[in-house]
C-alpha cells in the first residue's frame, strides 16, 4: 500500500510538473504574439491612427461548406452585417472557420490583428481557450509541406517553440490559426494552398482559423475554402470617408472641399491605408493630392512617392542614411522580397541566390569553403613556424589547408547557409548514416595519417590517422540543430547567426581539448599545440562558424554592389523609425504589402555606399 501511494504521488507530482511546463510555454507564446503582432504591427498600424469601422458583407459564395450538396442552407446569398458587428463575434456566428477577403489596403490584416488582439485577451483570462497565433501563408510555397508540418516549423523558427512543443500545440487543437496572405502565397502553388488547408480541416476541424486574402486573387481559384463562412470587406462609403477626415481637424478641411470636385479622389480614398496615406500626405503637401493623374494607379503611386518624402521631414535631426540611399536599399530589398514571395524579411534567411551575378553566388558557396581552407592553413603553419624553417611550415600549411577546406566542404550543409542553432551529443545522431560517417572518419584518418607519415614518421602517421579517424567518430555523434530553439528569451534580428558564432565557440573548444589529445598520443609534447590548433580550428569551422563566414562573404557582396548597407539592422531599424517598415520579432516587414510593390517597382540608381557610421 506504501509503495502504491508513492506511486500515486510520483505521477501527481509528474503531471503537475508537465501541467505547469505547459502553461509556462503557453503564457511565453502568448507574450511573443503580443510583442510581435499586437505592439510590433498593429499598435504601429496606419489604420489605427484613428479607427475606422469597415463595412463587412458575407459572402457564402467564396467558400465551399460541407452541407452545400445536402441541404439547402439559410442566408445564402451576400447580405450586409449591422453596424457595431464585431469581428470575433462573428467569428463565433461562423463556428470559428471564416475566410476574410477584401481589395488590396481594404483593412484585412489590421481586422486580423484586432481579432487576434480581442482573443488574446480571451486566452489570458481563460487557459481553455486557444491562443490566437498569426501565421504568413507566403513561406508555405518554399517547402510545400502539410499544414500540420509547415505550421510545427513555423513555431520552431518563428515562435522558437522546442519541437516537442510545436507538434503538441498543433495536435492537442491548443491554437487558434490566423492564417494572413493566401494572396501572397505564388501563384502557381496557390491552388495547392487551398487545398492543404482543406486538407487540414478535415482532419482537425475543431482547430478553429481565420484566413485572408485579396478578393481579386481569390476569385480566380478554381479550388474553394472549405469553411463556415466567408466576410467581404467593404469600399469605404462617402459618409465614413468624411466623418473621418473631420475627426483629424479643420487642417483637412481644404482636403474635404477638393473632394466636393474631384471624383477620382473619392474613389481612390476607398480603402483604410490610402485614406491614411493621404491625409497624412495632405498637412505637408497639399498640392500633391490635388494634382490628378491620368489614371487612378498612376495617383496611388504618386500619393506613394510623396509619403516616402513626407516621413524623412517627420523629425527634424539627420540621420545615418540619406534619402537617396534609404529608397535604393528598400527598393531592392521589396524586390527580393516580392521575387521570393516573403511577407517578412529576416536577416539570417539570406542565400547566394539573392546575388544577381552567378560568379558571385559561386564565390558565397564555394570561396567560403576556400577561406576556411586557408584559415586553417594559416593556424597549422604559423603554429608549426614557430619552430620549424619557413618552406617546411609554408608545405604543413598548404597540406592541412586543402584538408581542411575538404573536410569542411565534404562536411558542411549545402549551398544554402544554414545557422547552426544548436549542439548536443547523442548516440542516437551517431547511428543516423553510421556508413557514411565511418567513411568520412577512415577517409580522413588517412589522409591525414599518410601526409604526416611522409612529413614525419610512419610510426607517427599511423597513430594520427588512427586517433583522427576515433576523433572524428566522435564528431559524427553531435547532433546538429538548424532551427532555432529556446521559448524564453526574446528574439533579435540576425539572432541565429549569433547562435551559430557561438557554437563554433563551444565546437572550436571541444576541437581544442580533442586535438591536443590527440596531438600528444601522435608526436608527444610538440604534438600537443599543432593538434589543439588542427582540430580546434576545423570544429569551429563545421559547427557554425562556415555559415557565419558564407553570411559575411554574401553581406559584403551585396555592400559592395551598392544593394545594401554594411551594417543592416541600424538601417532596418531607421526604415522602422520612418514608418516604412514594422519590426516583427526579429524580422522586418513593409507596413503594407501595397508599399513592399511600390518600392519594388522603383528604379533608383546605386547610392554612394561610403555614408557616415555606415
Amino acid at each position: 500500500v506504501a509503495e502504491l501511494r508513492q506511486a500515486v504521488v510520483r505521477c501527481l507530482e509528474i503531471a503537475q510538473r508537465q501541467q505547469q511546463r505547459r502553461l509556462n510555454c503557453r503564457s511565453l507564446l502568448m507574450k511573443k504574439v503580443e510583442l510581435f503582432w499586437i505592439d510590433g504591427v498593429l499598435r504601429s498600424s496606419l489604420h489605427t491612427h484613428v479607427l475606422l469601422e469597415l463595412g463587412l458583407m458575407l459572402h457564402p459564395e467564396a467558400i465551399e461548406h460541407p452541407w452545400d450538396l445536402i441541404v439547402q442552407r439559410e442566408h445564402q446569398k451576400e447580405r450586409l452585417l449591422p453596424p457595431g458587428t464585431t469581428i470575433s463575434a462573428l467569428l463565433g456566428d461562423l463556428d470559428e472557420a471564416m475566410l476574410i477577403l477584401g481589395s488590396p489596403g481594404a483593412g484585412k490584416t489590421t481586422l486580423l490583428l484586432l481579432l487576434a488582439q480581442e482573443l488574446l485577451r480571451r486566452a489570458q483570462q481563460d487557459d481553455r481557450q486557444p491562443i490566437p497565433v498569426v501565421f504568413h501563408l507566403s513561406t508555405w510555397a518554399e517547402h510545400q509541406l502539410s499544414l500540420v508540418e509547415w505550421l510545427i516549423s513555423e513555431l520552431e523558427k518563428r515562435y522558437e517553440l522546442p519541437p516537442r512543443t510545436a507538434r503538441d500545440c498543433v495536435m492537442s487543437n491548443q491554437l487558434l490559426l490566423l492564417l494572413d496572405g493566401l494572396d501572397e502565397v505564388t501563384s502557381g502553388q496557390r491552388e495547392r494552398c487551398v487545398a492543404a488547408i482543406n486538407t487540414f480541416r478535415h482532419e482537425h476541424g475543431a482547430t478553429p482559423l481565420v484566413i485572408c486574402s485579396r478578393t481579386a486573387d481569390y476569385a480566380v481559384l478554381s479550388t474553394r475554402l472549405r469553411s463556415a463562412g466567408a466576410v467581404m470587406i467593404q469600399p469605404l462609403t462617402r459618409q465614413k470617408i468624411t466623418d473621418y477626415l473631420a475627426q483629424l481637424g479643420d487642417s483637412l478641411t481644404p482636403l474635404r472641399t477638393l473632394l466636393n470636385v474631384d471624383e477620382q479622389l473619392w474613389e481612390l480614398l476607398q480603402t483604410p491605408l490610402m485614406l491614411n496615406i493621404t491625409a497624412l500626405v495632405y498637412r505637408r503637401c497639399p498640392e500633391s493630392v490635388a494634382q490628378p493623374a491620368v489614371t487612378l494607379e498612376g495617383r496611388r503611386r504618386q500619393l506613394f512617392a510623396t509619403y516616402t518624402e513626407v516621413v524623412f521631414q517627420r523629425r527634424g535631426k539627420t540621420t545615418r542614411y540619406t534619402r537617396h540611399q534609404t529608397l535604393q536599399w528598400l527598393t531592392w530589398l521589396a524586390s527580393a522580397m516580392l521575387e521570393r514571395h516573403q511577407s517578412v524579411f529576416y536577416l539570417e534567411a539570406m542565400q547566394p541566390d539573392w546575388l544577381s551575378r552567378p560568379l558571385q553566388r559561386w564565390l558565397v558557396s564555394v570561396g567560403s569553403i576556400v577561406l576556411c581552407g586557408l584559415l586553417v592553413g594559416v593556424v597549422v603553419g604559423v603554429g608549426n613556424g614557430l619552430e620549424s624553417d619557413l618552406i617546411y611550415s609554408l608545405s604543413l600549411a598548404l597540406a592541412f589547408g586543402l584538408g581542411g577546406g575538404l573536410i569542411v566542404g565534404a562536411l558542411g550543409y549545402g549551398d544554402k547557409i544554414k545557422p547552426i542553432t544548436r549542439l548536443r551529443w547523442s548516440w542516437w545522431a551517431l547511428r543516423e548514416e553510421l556508413a557514411l560517417k565511418l567513411l568520412l572518419a577512415v577517409g580522413v584518418g588517412v589522409m591525414i595519417g599518410v601526409g604526416v607519415a611522409w612529413i614525419f614518421e610512419v610510426n607517427i602517421g599511423i597513430a594520427l590517422g588512427m586517433a583522427t579517424a576515433v576523433a572524428f567518430c566522435y564528431f559524427g555523434g553531435i547532433d546538429v540543430d538548424l532551427k532555432p530553439a529556446d521559448l524564453s528569451r526574446s528574439t533579435r534580428p540576425n539572432r541565429a547567426l549569433r547562435r551559430s558564432l557561438h557554437n563554433a565557440l563551444k565546437g572550436g573548444t571541444v576541437g581544442v581539448l580533442i586535438g591536443a589529445v590527440v596531438g600528444g598520443l601522435a608526436g608527444g609534447e610538440s604534438g600537443v599545440g599543432f593538434g589543439a590548433a588542427l582540430f580546434g580550428v576545423i570544429a569551429a569551422l563545421l559547427f557554425g562558424g562556415h555559415p557565419c563566414l558564407q553570411h559575411l562573404l554574401l553581406r559584403g557582396l551585396l555592400w559592395r554592389n551598392g544593394t545594401a548597407p554594411w551594417h543592416y539592422v541600424p538601417f532596418l531599424d531607421s526604415a522602422v523609425e520612418r514608418i516604412l517598415l514594422h519590426r516583427v520579432g526579429g524580422g522586418y516587414a513593409f507596413v503594407h504589402r501595397a508599399l513592399l510593390e511600390y518600392f519594388a517597382n522603383l528604379n533608383q540608381p546605386p547610392p554612394n555606399n561610403k555614408t557616415p557610421h555606415s
